[in-house]
C-alpha cells in the first residue's frame, strides 16, 4: 500500500502589530498591540483616554483622572530608596503575621535559607502608595495602574502620579493641572524631603549616528586639544535628553574660542586702518577711529554676534552646513521651512545668492542661545521669551543640538596641536 500522504505543514502566521492612535493636544500617539493583546485591550474603555501632550501621562475625559510617569533625577539611584524615606509611604501589603508559636520553646530550628527573601535590599512592596487629599481632590504616588501600562506600553516606570477630583472642561485644562499641581508636588518634594521626583516627558529623538562612522577604525590620536572645551563639549554629551543643557554646553565649547577669532579679525581691522595714507597719528579723528576698533564689546567693539560668525567661518567651510543639513529627511523641513517651531530662529535659505551659510547658522543659532538664557522680565521692548524645556520648541530641538555639536567639533579640532612625544 502506498504510504499515507501527509498534510503538508502549514506556514505559521506571523503576527502583525496593530496600531491606536490616541489623541495628544494638537498632535497624536501611535501605539502598537498584538493581536492577541486586542481583545484585552478594549476591556479597558481605552476610548475614553487622551495622552497629555509632552508628557508620559494620560487622562480619563470620563473620570478626568490624570496618570503620569515620574522618573527621578538622579536615574542612577534606586527608586525604592528615596521613595520609602517619606514619611506617609503606606505599605499596602504588609509581610503575614506570625503564628503563636512565639513563645513555644520547642520550635525546630529554621534553616535561613528556606525562609522568604527578607526586603534588605530596599526594593519596594508589592503594593504601596502614598496618599494626599484636599476637599475632593487627591494626589497619589504609587504603581502604575494597569491602564497605564497596556495605553503607555513602557515597562520603565516604576511609580506615578495620579491627581483626581478636579473637573476639567477641557485638554488644556487638564495639561495645566498636570503641570501645576504636578510640578508643585515634585518640588515641595525636593525642597521638604530630598526626593528629587520630575515628571516623564515623551523622548526626545536623540542624534542619529551613521553606522559608516560606527564602523571606521579607531585611530591614535594625532592632536591634543584645550581641555577646558574638551570638558564642556564632554558635559553636553553626557546631557542626553536635556535639549537645553546640551545646547548652552556646546554653545560655551564656541564661546571659547571666541576672543581668539575676534582678536584676529580685530588685528586685521586694525592693520588696515593704521596703512591708509590719510591715516595721521596727530589728528584725533583719525586716532578715535583706530580706537573704536579695539574698545571692548558693548561700546563700539566685536559684538557676541559678530564674534560667533567669525568662528564659524575660521573653521567651517559653507558646504559644511548644506551636507549636514541634507543628511537628514528631517533636517531639512526643520531648518529651512518657512514657519519655524522656534520662534525668533531664523530659517536657512540654502539656494544660491543667499547669505553665506556660515552666517545663517550662527544667526540662527545666537538667536536660540538668547532664547534659553533671556526672558521678557528684564522689562526692555528688545527682551525674548524665555524658552522652557516642557514646550513644543525645546521638544523640536534635536535638529538644533545637533548643528551646534557639530560647530562645536570643528572648534574644537580646529585648535589641536601636534602631538608630539618626549
Amino acid at each position: 500500500m502506498p504510504s499515507a500522504l501527509k498534510e503538508p505543514t502549514k506556514p505559521k502566521r506571523r503576527q502583525i502589530l496593530r496600531s491606536i492612535v490616541f489623541p495628544a493636544g494638537e498632535s497624536n500617539r501611535r501605539i502598537f498591540l498584538f493581536p492577541a493583546d486586542l481583545r484585552y485591550f478594549r476591556t479597558l474603555d481605552f476610548e475614553n483616554y487622551t495622552f497629555l501632550d509632552h508628557y508620559e501621562a494620560i487622562w480619563n475625559r470620563q473620570t478626568n483622572a490624570i496618570e503620569a510617569g515620574l522618573t527621578l533625577a538622579y536615574p542612577q539611584v534606586p527608586i525604592s530608596r528615596v521613595i520609602r524615606q517619606i514619611s506617609n509611604f503606606e505599605d499596602l501589603d504588609p509581610p503575614a503575621a506570625s503564628d503563636d508559636n512565639d513563645n513555644n520553646e520547642d520550635v525546630e530550628e529554621v534553616v535561613v535559607s528556606e525562609l522568604p527573601a527578607l526586603r534588605t535590599d530596599g526594593g519596594m512592596p508589592n503594593n504601596w502608595r502614598i496618599l494626599l487629599t484636599k476637599g475632593s481632590v487627591s494626589i497619589e504616588l504609587s504603581l502604575p495602574s494597569i491602564e497605564f501600562r497596556e495605553i503607555v506600553r513602557e515597562s520603565r516606570w516604576r511609580v506615578t502620579l495620579k491627581l483626581s477630583g478636579i473637573a476639567h472642561e477641557g485638554y488644556d485644562q487638564a495639561l495645566r493641572s498636570l503641570q501645576d499641581i504636578g510640578n508643585a508636588f515634585t518640588f515641595e518634594l525636593d525642597v521638604r524631603n530630598n526626593v528629587q521626583l520630575v515628571l516623564a516627558r515623551t523622548r526626545i529623538p536623540g542624534a542619529r549616528t551613521s553606522r559608516e562612522a560606527a564602523q571606521l577604525p579607531a585611530r591614535f590620536p594625532e592632536a591634543t586639544y584645550p581641555q577646558e572645551p574638551l570638558e564642556l563639549y564632554k558635559y553636553g554629551r553626557s546631557a542626553s535628553g536635556l535639549p537645553l543643557l546640551q545646547f548652552l554646553a556646546y554653545y560655551q565649547v564656541v564661546e571659547f574660542f571666541f576672543p581668539i577669532y575676534s582678536r584676529q579679525e580685530v588685528t586685521r581691522r586694525l592693520r588696515i586702518a593704521l596703512k591708509q595714507p590719510k591715516f595721521d597719528v596727530n589728528n584725533d579723528i583719525a586716532l578715535n577711529k583706530v580706537l573704536s576698533i579695539i574698545l571692548p564689546e558693548g561700546r563700539t567693539g566685536i559684538s557676541e554676534r559678530e564674534q560667533l560668525r567669525l568662528t564659524l567661518r575660521a573653521c567651517l567651510e559653507p558646504g559644511m552646513i548644506r551636507e549636514f543639513i541634507e543628511s537628514s529627511p528631517e533636517y531639512g523641513p526643520h531648518f529651512t521651512a518657512k514657519n519655524q517651531v522656534i520662534r525668533g530662529a531664523g530659517r536657512i535659505l540654502l539656494y544660491d545668492g543667499q547669505p553665506d551659510l556660515r552666517d545663517q547658522a550662527a544667526d540662527r543659532i545666537y538667536a536660540i542661545r538668547n532664547r534659553v538664557v533671556h526672558t521678557k522680565q528684564d522689562g526692555t521692548d528688545t527682551a525674548v521669551d524665555l524658552l522652557l524645556p516642557s514646550s513644543p520648541e525645546a521638544h523640536s530641538m534635536a535638529p538644533d543640538v545637533e548643528l551646534i555639536r557639530l560647530v562645536a567639533q570643528h572648534v574644537i579640532a580646529s585648535a589641536g596641536q601636534t602631538l608630539h612625544f618626549s
